[in-house]
């Protein structure tokens, strides 16, 4: 009978090592948090040879307990962004950790258990414990997730092999318990976890995200590979190697043991999805582009378009994100400045009359980059930056330049972080816009304009081809008709207009 082989799961290290005394006491003194740090600090030297009933039941108790602060950790991490902030950083880390720990527990008690001659055969606790252990993969996956954080070295291997095991024994379809997913469905869980690109998703989406492919996991189809790629590609897994299933153009018939991952079904059962959201009585346009950009992601998923150029790390750029901050900087640095407060009279009286200014601008490295954005490495030094948000970037004593997070990823052991961006472009102005509804009047908001090719960036989903929108800047107000949109996050749309006509100021609402 086949043995796991030793976990390469490295060992959790203390939270107390290289941590702020503060931090660490600002924890302390809530008594569960308390706990769970004496239970982690611990966790590493502790051994269990009890009988695997007893081993399983105090497993599944430490289960249940870590599963219940999750919660709280995820609304500790995203109350400030899962980036940007040091307590945020916390969070992420107490969660990923206490998972860590859970999960290699779980491992552990396996490789134990498949030492021990006949043991898998013959009781059904052994059935449980892998159940427990795909589950707690799949928690520390998403918790993952959720930081933009990496799975540690060895996290797929162990999965793959679990499953391995499970298939052996033939108990894909056994559940660790009443109403609980099977062991296949867990694991295919997990392969769509690995297929989708989770670090490019808002951390709105993330949810919505976990919950679609926890809900569609069992339409995933896993077979021998055999006959040629589907038109475009199609995904394949290596389950002796640590890694998640890869797209490939071309089945690869010359390695041996390849599965294979079919699509169709779960492509058909979020095409249904799509179709109940557009028959509804109430419209959902963000929740059907969301789950078309997941479909698509599962079938065809989009490749890179142009190749990188690295850099040695010493080319550095300043960054601000977030449009109050990128709007408040642009208006503050334009090379004609207007007084001060000029948007004051566009704004209508329960909005915000001022944005603050912002704070000193991080300091990024770039990594690479590539004729449609670059890799940036640093410390985002209190801006939220998570993917989809608006950043303003710059070489030193150069003008500004915007552009849109696409993926992110995170250390959750120090604030460094690296961001994909995609360029929007150079030039911009501060303005205020609104647009124009058969409402009447209503709030102007901060925008960002790119004069010279007539491209509006709005915080908002505001783009209805021929749109006509009033823009204002220091210097009047205009009318412009929204006429293409060049690219959009859950957050922000860029969308390039042309112009209707010059506006008089008694249109504008009195503040």
């Amino acid at each position: 009978m086949p043995i796991l082989t030793p976990s390469v799961f490295p060992d959790v290290p203390s939270l107390l090592e290289g941590e702020d005394a503060a931090s660490l006491e600002a924890l302390r003194a809530d008594p569960t948090f308390a706990r769970v740090l004496r239970q982690l600090e611990a966790a590493g030297r502790r051994k269990t040879a009890s009988a695997l009933p007893v081993r399983l039941a105090a497993l599944r108790t430490r289960q249940d307990e870590a599963y219940a602060l999750l919660p709280a950790l995820l609304k500790r991490m995203h109350a400030g962004g899962p980036v940007h902030s040091e307590k945020a950083r916390w969070a992420a880390r107490l969660a990923q950790q206490l998972l860590l720990v859970l999960h290699r527990g779980l491992l552990q008690a396996v490789e134990d258990t498949g030492e021990i001659r006949g043991l898998f055969a013959s009781q059904k606790p052994a059935q449980e414990l892998l159940a427990l252990a795909l589950d707690s993969a799949w928690r520390l996956g998403g918790a993952s997730a959720h930081a933009y954080g990496l799975l540690p070295r060895g996290f797929w291997a162990g999965c793959h092999q679990l499953y391995a095991h499970a298939l052996a024994q033939g108990w894909q379809d056994r559940a660790g318990g009443a109403g609980q997913p099977t062991i296949g469905t867990l694991y295919r869980r997990l392969l769509l976890l690995g297929m989708t690109g989770v670090n490019r998703y808002e951390p709105r989406q993330l949810g919505v995200l976990l919950e679609l492919i926890a809900d569609e996991a069992e339409h995933l189809e896993l077979r021998p590979l055999r006959g040629t790629a589907p038109a475009g590609g199609g995904f394949l897994l290596r389950p002796e190697a640590d890694g998640p299933p890869v797209f490939v153009d071309a089945w690869p018939f010359d390695t041996p043991g390849l599965v294979q991952l079919e699509t169709e079904a779960m492509a058909r059962a979020l095409d249904r999805r799509i179709a109940q959201l557009q028959a509804a009585p109430v419209a959902a346009p963000r929740q059907v582009q969301l789950i078309a950009r997941i479909r698509q992601e599962w079938v065809q998923p989009p490749q890179r378009r142009h190749r990188r150029r690295q850099r040695a790390g010493s080319e550095q750029v300043e960054m601000v994100a977030a449009m109050r901050h990128c709007w408040s900087l642009l208006d503050r640095d334009r090379a004609d400045p207007p007084a001060a407060g000029w948007e004051r009279r566009f704004a209508l009286p329960e909005q915000p009359q001022a944005l603050p200014t912002p704070e000193t601008p991080a300091i990024f490295s770039v990594s690479n980059v590539s004729h449609s954005g670059l890799l940036l490495t640093g410390e985002s030094s209190g801006y939220p930056l998570v993917a989809g948000e608006l950043i303003a970037y710059r070489h030193r004593e150069k003008p500004w330049r915007l552009g849109l997070v696409r993926w992110m990823r995170c250390r959750v052991d120090s604030l460094e972080t690296q961001c994909g961006i995609e360029f929007i472009g150079g030039g911009a102005q501060a303005v205020m816009v609104t647009p124009v509804t058969s409402r009447g009047e209503s709030a102007f908001h901060h925008a960002l304009r790119l004069h010279a090719r007539r491209v509006l960036v709005v915080e908002g989903r505001y783009f209805h081809p021929y749109r006509e929108f009033l823009v204002a800047d220091a210097a009047g107000l205009v009318a412009v008709r929204a006429k293409r949109l060049l690219m959009q996050s859950a957050q922000y749309q860029a969308i390039e207009y042309q112009m209707a006509g010059i506006v008089e100021d008694e249109t504008v609402a009195p503040a």
